[in-house]
């Protein structure tokens, strides 16, 4: 009786295994990730270190910015993929001084091979409307340090640090760029082709200080031109740092 009991067990295991199926498991949500990297000449920013800057050098510590309407490009379909991000590279609050990969991540995108994408760079107008107190705690603008009641706007973005002009060991520069204002407010669109698989996928986009900064081959003159100011010219500066974020993204 024994034995027949163990037949028994073994045909009922080998039927049970017979009727698995062999399709293999998809992930019901996929994920694709965005993986922001805040870079210097490619290499990655590390806050208070020197990096040269033509005949000077440069320390950075901050680097953050706003980006809107994030869209994936499929041909002539568009895939929208976020409406607004804040992408901080230099959190105060971080246990070091290396600059923080920012992760964008959306189950809603299909599977499929894409042609590009479209980066908006700031608040867009309609969002950038709106107060810190119009939206909920757990929202990207919600944010009083970043928006300026003086403009009336977010401030898009942040670039602070400093520079030893001299490369004497001292640094006697500061260096402060910030830009907001619907006027400054930049969309691009990248011609990039990737795919996104069945299990999701990833993407790597670096923002290059050195590029940003870098205008027909030669760099910005920050002695010549001073980076706080708020007047026209503060102004014109804002336009022609937005405008070179199509310069300074790469993709890896």
């Amino acid at each position: 009786m024994k034995n027949y009991w163990i037949f028994t067990l073994l045909l009922l295991a080998f039927a049970i295994s017979g009727c698995k199926d062999d399709t293999p498991d998809v992930p019901a949500n996929p994920a694709f990730n965005m993986n922001f990297h805040a870079t210097y000449n490619g290499e990655h920013v590390v806050k208070f270190k020197a990096y040269d800057y033509d005949t000077m050098s440069v320390k950075w510590t901050r680097f953050n910015l706003y980006v809107s309407d994030i869209v994936l490009l499929k041909g002539a379909e568009e895939v929208p993929f976020s409406e607004i991000a804040y992408l901080n590279f230099t959190p105060d609050n971080a246990s070091d001084n290396d600059s923080k990969t920012v992760n964008l991540r959306s189950t809603e995108i299909p599977a499929g091979d894409y042609t590009g994408i479209r980066i908006g760079f700031g608040v867009k107008p309609e969002l950038n409307a709106k107060k810190p107190a119009d939206y909920p705690t757990d929202h990207p603008l919600y944010n009083e340090s970043e928006f300026w009641p003086g403009w009336s706007s977010y401030i898009f973005s942040k670039v602070e640090g400093s520079a030893d002009t001299d490369k004497n060991g001292t640094n006697d520069l500061d260096l402060v760029y910030h830009t907001g204002g619907n006027q400054t407010y930049k969309v691009f669109t990248f011609n990039h082709p990737f795919t996104v698989g069945a299990e999701g996928g990833d993407m790597h986009i670096s923002l290059d200080l050195k590029k940003l900064f870098t205008f027909d081959g030669q760099l910005f003159d920050i002695v010549a031109v001073p980076s706080s100011s708020h007047g026209q010219s503060g102004i014109d500066l804002m336009e022609t740092l937005q405008d070179n974020y199509d310069n300074a993204v790469v993709f890896e």
